[in-house]
């Protein structure tokens, strides 16, 4: 796969796992149900499983910040992706599992807390890896 693949691929799911968070704040079935797939399985951060029905019982907060997003290709129409996020209620580790079939759409979703991590301040993340966005206004 080449990198601008990658990138593209990457951004993708990052804009899947974005919209899929927002939908659920907002309870917007809509996009939830072009993007969650009717056989979905989810974990959420207290260890209950949750099916499609009770997707707003993820109880996914607003995402501030990712800290790391990772993809993995299991084949041709299935895709991992695993990241570590902050909101207002602190840090989570999140697995998805997406499947290509008519359109990409979630299968599998898993939050953990990492206890002991709180919340990153977006701006002074931002800075700290070179972004001013001052200078990009």
């Amino acid at each position: 796969m080449n990198m601008d693949k990658t990138k593209n691929s990457i951004l993708m799911f990052y804009e899947f796992e974005t919209e899929v968070s927002r939908a659920c704040k907002k309870q917007d079935t809509i996009v939830l149900d072009r993007l969650i797939a009717n056989d979905f399985e989810g974990i959420t951060g207290d260890g209950k499983k949750i099916d499609k029905k009770e997707i707003n019982a993820l109880g996914l907060q607003e995402i501030t910040v990712f800290l790391e997003f990772n993809e993995k290709s299991l084949d041709e129409h299935v895709v991992r992706i695993d990241y570590e996020c902050s909101g207002k209620l602190g840090v989570e580790k999140r697995c998805s599992l997406w499947q290509n079939t008519n359109g990409w759409q979630m299968k599998y979703h898993q939050i953990t807390p990492i206890k002991g991590k709180l919340p990153v301040d977006p701006v002074k993340n931002y800075r700290k890896n070179g972004y001013d966005r001052k200078k990009h206004r």
